[in-house]
């Protein structure tokens, strides 16, 4: 990345907040590794309410490899998902990052999703989402998110874009992960842009 990118001094602060515990989970390099030779990345399906849009997904150039490739022809929404499951420590806050870049008519978006799942499949409330990113360069997506709920035994993590009416879009996505936060620089991370420091509060009295 060029030093001066604004994105790359948005990314790394991010990143220093990643736990070494065993609980954080980086999936960034799926992306890079598509084993059956299928042309798409590995663990990424298209959602089955998305399909008849005409889009498509695929393995693309990323950031600094390969990435997560969307298609979508003009006023469709394209949504493809992959599964986390395992031991999720709800003591701590964790953070959905990644990087998007869009290219489309004006209106065209792109962003990412996590969706709690407990032991059944069933969703847990709605999904968070992080912000959205519109057509131009890369644009880092950070979202910080708390496991409020301990029925929690799985996460679904969604890319999604929505082509605007102008004509079709495609949006790349790449650095996609899901990772521990620790309190270690806390002081420098605002990455929900509230203005305070994540994870601190005042207390009346």
């Amino acid at each position: 990345l060029d030093p001066g990118d604004p994105v790359r001094h948005f990314i790394l602060p991010a990143f220093l907040l990643i736990s070494a515990a065993a609980s954080a989970r980086d999936f960034a390099d799926p992306f890079e590794r598509d084993g059956d030779g299928n042309g798409l990345p590995d663990g990424w399906t298209v959602i089955a309410d998305a399909a008849g849009t005409g889009g498509r997904m695929a393995l693309g150039a990323g950031r600094d490899g390969q990435g997560l490739a969307l298609w979508a022809p003009a006023g469709a929404t394209l949504s493809v998902e992959t599964r986390l499951s395992g031991r999720l420590d709800l003591a701590n806050d964790y953070v959905l990052a990644g990087a998007a870049r869009v290219q489309g008519p004006a209106g065209s978006e792109a962003w990412l999703t996590v969706q709690f799942v407990d032991e059944k499949g069933d969703t847990l409330g709605a999904p968070f989402v992080t912000p959205r990113a519109g057509p131009g360069e890369w644009t880092a997506l950070a979202l910080p998110v708390s496991l409020i709920d301990s029925r929690t035994r799985s996460l679904a993590i969604r890319a999604v874009l929505a082509a605007g009416g102008g004509g079709e879009a495609t949006a790349a996505f790449d650095d996609v992960s899901w990772v521990a936060k620790t309190f270690v620089d806390g002081f420098e991370a605002d990455l929900d842009k509230d203005d305070f420091p994540d994870r601190w509060r005042s207390m009346k009295g």
